[in-house]
């Protein structure tokens, strides 16, 4: 169909780290199959059949092994992408139809509070986008924890309407959830400048500090002095989080990330911050002199500002690294 051919064609590009070129056939969805594509969530996800994991699992020739790749189960543009499940197609087509798709959004919550197939109808909302955003409201507004951290999540991903969205995860912030408090910080990264003072304190404590860090780290440059006092704190997962966050705010300065469907764009955001705060945790781990680290780190800032951060870290990376070779392989005598 249009539908898997243009999602075998978008998975191609997106693999190569491409966004689908402007002038791309998309194809035309008619609101008639809103009740297809509500029906195709509920399917499973794809699962490769028996005689293809185990050939995956065998130490077969790399020859025989590309033959298999390029034989029935995958072939042509998007290879190994059209066994996409119902389930994935469906999601792209509620993206294509867009605010068209509202009629679905009622039933779409009632999936989220009495069927377990939270990921996808979660997706789909955020898919649809702004016909959801009251229902995102309501869900945060409840006093169910799993609904306040689903309502969260919605908000983050809309990321619109600031002056009903910002106070209600600020609220959110409050709670004694850890799961529903990381939900609204990772939210009010979407809205840059509208809750640091709000934010700022959390930084500081433990538990909230990575969750913290990541909602300031799409602020201005005001927020750097807060993130480089941070490397100073006693606690090692506030230097993390701060470190985590300077790294991750020169990764936006290098370009937008190609990160495909809308909702699983904003969860890759987080990801990617997630991974680069645990390299900056092997970094410390690795530099046994934290406290010559930092004011090396803070100085480079001071004169290079942001886009020096990974050129200075590497440099520090590459010494650190020789010193430990040289612990590891002694000269002989």
């Amino acid at each position: 169909t249009a539908l898997s051919d243009f999602a075998r064609a978008k998975a191609a590009f997106e693999t190569q780290g491409l966004t689908i070129p402007a002038g791309f056939p998309v194809p035309v969805l008619s609101t008639n199959t809103i009740p297809i594509l509500l029906r195709w969530l509920k399917e499973e996800p794809y699962e490769a059949p028996l005689w293809k994991r185990l050939c995956e699992r065998a130490p077969l020739p790399q020859w025989l092994r590309d033959r298999i790749d390029n034989s029935a189960y995958s072939s042509g543009a998007g290879a190994g992408f059209q066994h996409m499940s119902r389930g994935d197609l469906a999601l792209i087509g509620l993206e294509i139809l867009g605010t068209n798709a509202a009629v679905a959004v009622p039933e779409l919550v009632w999936r989220l509070k009495h069927e377990r197939a939270e990921d996808a109808s979660l997706s789909a909302l955020i898919c649809i986008g702004a016909p959801a955003h009251a229902f995102a409201l309501d869900l945060a507004a409840s006093t169910n924890r799993t609904q306040q951290r689903q309502g969260a999540h919605l908000l983050g991903a809309l990321a619109i309407e600031p002056n009903t969205s910002v106070p209600m995860l600020v609220r959110l912030c409050r709670e004694t959830s850890p799961e529903v408090r990381g939900s609204a910080l990772t939210a009010l990264a979407e809205f840059p400048e509208k809750a640091i003072d709000s934010v700022t304190p959390l930084l500081q404590d433990k538990e909230s500090a990575m969750d913290a860090a990541y909602a300031l780290s799409s602020s201005g440059t005001n927020i750097i002095p807060v993130f480089l006092n941070a490397l100073i704190d006693s606690n090692r997962t506030v230097r993390v989080a701060a470190l985590g966050a300077l790294m991750f705010r020169e990764t936006l300065t290098q370009g937008p990330l190609n990160l495909a469907r809308r909702d699983s764009a904003y969860a890759g955001k987080r990801c990617l911050f997630n991974m680069q705060a645990l390299q900056m945790a092997f970094f410390m781990y690795a530099d046994k002199d934290q406290g010559e680290l930092f004011d090396y780190l803070r100085k480079n800032y001071a004169q290079a500002g942001e886009p020096g951060m990974q050129a200075a870290l590497k440099a520090r990376w590459e010494k650190t690294r020789s010193g430990m070779q040289t612990i590891a392989d002694p000269a002989p005598k």
